[in-house]
């Protein structure tokens, strides 16, 4: 009989390593080859954020925030709890990138992204859909104004200045709000 798969090994030098391993069978003997995997492994990591994560704020993309949101819409219809759906824009950011530079404002876009993720509980999530559209899934709400003063606590944040190389720069956002149960019961309302 003939066996192979992937196992855990310990490399010599004491690190585990993935590999893939063939067991054969041959009378008295039995052979293994082994093949190290774990480049392999590392470029199917690497594909699975770039799927799933915006490769600037490391922040969810478009499609796992699509998977977030219908899940916890799923969890609040279970629970029978209310979440929010924040949208927001960045004010004048295209002004900032033609100003000062793409590289400025990626280095915005990513400081926008750090200040957003520290205002929120752990089983809330910040995403970047695109550009600077960033969106925020507030799960497990007590009360629906509890939306708008995280939405307060954002629109300050981002008012204060962003230093960046050696620049102070000054943006806002736009937030628009969408409530469950009561403005819609699917990812698309």
């Amino acid at each position: 009989p003939k066996w192979k798969g992937e196992i855990s090994a310990y490399h010599k030098d004491g690190s585990r390593k993935p590999v893939w391993v063939t067991f054969e069978n041959l009378g008295e003997h039995l052979i293994a080859i082994f093949f190290d995997i774990s480049q392999l492994k590392h470029l199917e990591e690497r594909l699975n954020f770039m799927a799933y994560f915006d490769p600037l704020t490391r922040l969810p993309n478009r499609a796992l925030f699509q998977d977030r949101l219908s899940t916890a819409i799923i969890r609040a219809q279970r629970e029978k709890q209310r979440l929010a759906l924040l949208y927001l824009d960045l004010d004048h950011f295209k002004n900032i990138n033609d100003g000062f530079g793409h590289q400025v404002g990626d280095a915005l876009l990513i400081q926008v992204a750090n200040r957003i993720s520290q205002l929120l509980r752990k089983n809330d999530s910040v995403c970047r859909l695109d550009g600077d559209e960033f969106t925020v899934i507030l799960e497990s709400l007590e009360r629906s104004k509890d939306a708008t003063i995280v939405a307060e606590k954002i629109i300050h944040s981002l008012q204060e200045p962003f230093h960046i190389e050696s620049l102070d720069i000054y943006t806002g956002t736009s937030i628009g709000i969408a409530l469950y149960p009561f403005d819609g019961h699917t990812t698309e309302e």
